[in-house]
């Protein structure tokens, strides 16, 4: 069944090639990596639908048969089989030759794997200079360049606000 697990990652990989070739380019400065790599990981979880739960909480009205969630993250079962159906004929006719505990096993892999890649992706750290050097330390939490294209209202309420009593000291 890995074959099947091969198959369906395959076009995920295509599209962290062509997204990692980007973050390569010298000319991208940090805060252009760190929406890269956002996008990369909002294009994966929109390609084989994998939902977060704080933005979609559906799963709730559904039988649990009918789904597969790994810590914040979820997937339909309907969903991952289409999926599967996606690859063509050959990929589906392997996928259901062999015995229902052996798809819903692959199922259940195919979750994971794609769950874990979407995980593993979001921390991955940018680059703090231009010798394609990784940082030792983390990124600051805003960069300059998003501070810019805030609108006064929320950089008064998410930035501002809660550093005001810090700000007033000094």
């Amino acid at each position: 069944m890995w074959w099947i697990l091969c198959i369906m990652v395959a076009p995920l990989f295509e599209t962290m090639k062509v997204m990692l070739a980007k973050l390569q380019c010298q000319d991208l400065v940090m805060f252009q990596q760190m929406v890269e790599i956002e996008v990369l990981v909002n294009n994966i979880c929109i390609s084989i639908s994998i939902c977060h739960d704080n933005m979609d909480t559906s799963y709730n009205e559904l039988d649990q048969n009918a789904y597969i969630k790994v810590n914040e993250w979820w997937m339909m079962i309907a969903s991952i089989k289409g999926h599967i159906e996606d690859q063509g004929s050959w990929a589906y006719d392997v996928f259901s030759a062999p015995s229902v505990k052996d798809q819903d096993a692959t199922i259940h892999n195919i979750t994971v794997f794609s769950i874990t890649l979407v995980n593993e992706t979001r921390q991955v750290q940018v680059e703090w200079n231009s010798n394609n050097e990784a940082a030792m330390t983390e990124a600051p939490s805003i960069m300059l360049a998003q501070l810019v294209h805030m609108c006064p209202r929320d950089f008064i309420c998410n930035i501002l606000n809660p550093r005001r009593a810090h700000l007033l000291r000094f």
